[in-house]
């Protein structure tokens, strides 16, 4: 069994700080996370939190934008970033001995950004490039559109980059009072994992973020209404692009670990039946497979293909029918097993890393507001019977709840669209 040594501090102010001492590292990840994302923006606001993950590198009173992006660069870290649909992370992998120059680093762009209006403007135009990157790339526009089609009247439906019109309307001070609301004590959590002291993390975060306040909303939590849709792009592309998913769990429900085995033996790699079937048997893709989000309510269990036009009904049709095998007879004993041997070596692989283990702390406190300890996560696992999955599958992968999005070569008009939202 693994050993975890967790550590937890509130500060005064509602600023919290995990960590996990990992003492053979050498390195430290550090992650500042900020409840801020589609989840908490009004329609007009759209793309803005993925809008101030950008900016808050783009300079503070004391350092320009080029030393924000060289801070740690003499010391061999770096600094990242990434906004989710629930949550934005400003991230620095450093030596231990670097641990407060990241943290010093990471606080002045949190509290101290000026949002230049030139620094603003240039943004702008490359958020507005990157939107028009994903527009040019259906494999990753697909997923986007296919969470609209399903979830198209809740916040956690909007892509998190936002729209061209709402970003080309951000002004500043738009961005100055979304900050103000979002980005207070209360909502920000900073998790660390690696070889490092806990007392000493949090007297340097006391130090240079103890004088923050502000409390954010409060956001009523709402599950998505679920829309059985379909929605095809016409794109000329060489290939066609499906993403075929319904709803499925939130977070904190614990039939997400049949789901998991069902996603790993159905969709998750080289020895699931989709690739199977679909690409070794049949040659009809070569890309295939599947995948299980959970946020906060809510969750969605989706399958991804690319295949030519020709070949796209017939794709189709075999992945449901690969759902409906399951949810008839279940997996059998020797899948959940391979299934779950799998899941386990992937987590021990994930836990040798620092950055991995961060994250992990910030899921569990996040979303549990507990830590998960490591050998909980396989215990559930190992707990999951035939009976769980088969009942999982049956509550899951039912057809009448699935939604569909295809960009590619096909006419939303043509007869084949029709032939393909009948598939």
């Amino acid at each position: 069994m693994l050993s975890e040594h967790f550590q937890e501090t509130l500060l005064p102010n509602g600023i919290r700080i995990i960590t996990e001492v990992m003492p053979h590292a050498h390195s430290v990840a550090l992650g500042f996370w900020v409840r801020s994302g589609p989840r908490y923006e009004a329609p007009p606001q759209a793309g803005i939190s993925h809008f101030i993950e950008h900016m808050l590198f783009k300079g503070t009173q004391t350092r320009t934008a080029r030393q924000i992006n060289e801070s740690l660069y003499p010391v061999g870290g770096h600094l990242n970033a990434f906004t989710d649909r629930e949550f934005t992370c400003y991230t620095a992998v450093i030596l231990s001995e670097n641990l407060p120059l990241a943290v010093e680093v990471l606080s002045d762009m949190l509290l101290h950004s000026v949002f230049a209006p030139d620094e603003l403007g240039r943004e702008k135009n490359v958020v507005l490039e990157e939107i028009r990157a994903i527009e040019d790339t259906p494999e990753d526009l697909v997923h986007d559109v296919f969470v609209s089609t399903i979830w198209p009247e809740h916040p956690l439906g909007r892509p998190v980059i936002g729209k061209m019109e709402t970003v080309e309307a951000f002004t500043r001070e738009q961005v100055i009072d979304y900050l103000g609301e979002h980005y207070t004590a209360d909502s920000i959590l900073i998790a660390a994992a690696g070889n490092l002291d806990h007392a000493a993390l949090v007297m340097e975060v006391e130090r240079w973020l103890g004088g923050m306040a502000g409390n954010s909303p409060l956001i009523q939590p709402s599950r998505p209404a679920s829309q059985a849709n379909s929605t095809l792009v016409y794109r000329k592309t060489e290939q066609a692009h499906l993403c075929l998913g319904m709803p499925s769990y939130g977070q904190q429900e614990d039939d997400n670990y049949p789901l998991i085995l069902i996603d790993t033996v159905v969709g998750g790699g080289p020895h699931s039946r989709l690739f199977d079937e679909i690409r070794e048997n049949r040659g009809l893709a070569y890309n295939v497979g599947s995948g299980v989000n959970a946020y906060g309510e809510a969750g969605l269990f989706t399958i991804y293909a690319s295949t030519s036009a020709p070949n796209l009904a017939k794709v189709i049709t075999i992945v449901r029918e690969q759902l409906e095998r399951v949810t008839q007879d279940g997996l059998t004993d020797e899948e959940i097993d391979l299934a779950r041997r799998h899941l386990r070596a992937s987590l021990l692989l994930s836990h040798e890393s620092t950055g991995s283990r961060m994250g992990r702390i910030a899921n569990s406190q996040l979303y549990f507001g507990r830590m998960i300890p490591f050998n909980e996560v396989i215990g559930k696992l190992e707990a999951v019977t035939r009976d769980d999955v088969l009942r999982v599958a049956q509550a899951i992968l039912r057809r009448g709840a699935s939604a569909l999005a295809v960009i590619g070569p096909i006419h939303p008009e043509s007869r084949q669209a029709a032939l393909l939202r009948a598939a």
